[in-house]
């Protein structure tokens, strides 16, 4: 009777498709990209004085649950902790192939490689391109790796942290325009320019900002600039991790974990800070 629990596997995406997962993982940031046989996680999330980190309580028990056994290649934008702080709890939960960096000297892993415009390859028919940075030795959120994922209808924009100077060096030098972009540092008003909006003209804006956050991410000046392109926005704090399957055919989503898996305990009205 047990044996069809041990044979059954969890869904995985088709050849051609990437599974896309933006976590909540409170103040920070983790995005799972999976496409048939591969997977690829940027960024890990915080780590907190108590010792609680999101790579170990969040970003692992949700590959797990996916079925996922390794990670194939896994991104670190830049060093800051909101972003790398639970490397150290996802590295010890399942074994990880590749680590490209935007400050590898910041990390104690020495297999952390810096990652640099132009690196790219393809999985199982899904395009991975790095955009960002032109140059080694970078330092904080200018440092972030920018990285680009393509299907053949939808595409998808993670640029970390980079702040609206960098991203206006970076529009008009290498293919921006995606599906989906989410908000560079968790919607602060230093990042998502008009002037990058444009180029990107995605048709969703998703933010990583954490429940009221001491920051106030996303801006209000943000959310204004996104309005006014005409893409939506979601917001993680709201909505719990947000998903989307990008294929051939285009974009099929949003899946939102909250309105999902709805818990009595968790409800609150969208939008309330």
């Amino acid at each position: 009777l047990l044996l069809p629990l041990w044979l059954s596997r969890p869904a995985a995406p088709a050849p051609g498709e990437a599974w896309f997962e933006l976590l909540d993982v409170g103040p920070g940031l983790s995005a799972v990209v999976r496409t048939a046989h591969h997977v690829l996680v940027y960024d890990t999330g915080p780590a907190f004085p108590s010792g609680f980190n999101t790579g170990q309580a969040v970003v692992g028990p949700f590959l797990r649950e996916q079925g996922v056994a390794r990670i194939h290649t896994l991104i670190l934008s830049h060093g800051d902790q909101d972003h790398v702080g639970g490397f150290a709890g996802l590295s010890a939960a399942l074994p990880i192939d590749r680590i490209l960096a935007g400050e590898p000297e910041t990390l104690t892993d020495p297999r952390a490689e810096p990652c640099l415009a132009g690196q790219g390859w393809t999985w199982d028919g899904v395009d991975f391109m790095m955009l960002h940075p032109w140059e080694a030795g970078l330092e904080g959120n200018d440092s972030s790796c920018v990285l680009r994922v393509a299907t053949g209808g939808a595409s998808l924009l993670l640029p970390g942290d980079m702040g609206r100077g960098r991203e206006k060096q970076l529009v008009g030098r290498g293919p921006l325009a995606s599906t989906l972009l989410v908000a560079g540092h968790h919607g602060s008003n230093t990042s998502t320019s008009r002037e990058f909006l444009a180029a990107v003209a995605p048709r969703w804006v998703l933010y990583s900002s954490g429940f009221a956050n001491r920051f106030g991410f996303p801006a209000l000046k943000v959310r204004e600039r996104v309005a006014a392109s005409g893409a939506g926005e979601l917001n993680t704090s709201d909505t719990g991790a947000i998903g989307f399957v990008l294929s051939a055919e285009g974009l099929m989503g949003p899946h939102l974990y909250r309105q999902e898996h709805p818990r009595l305990w968790s409800w609150r009205p969208q939008g309330q800070r």
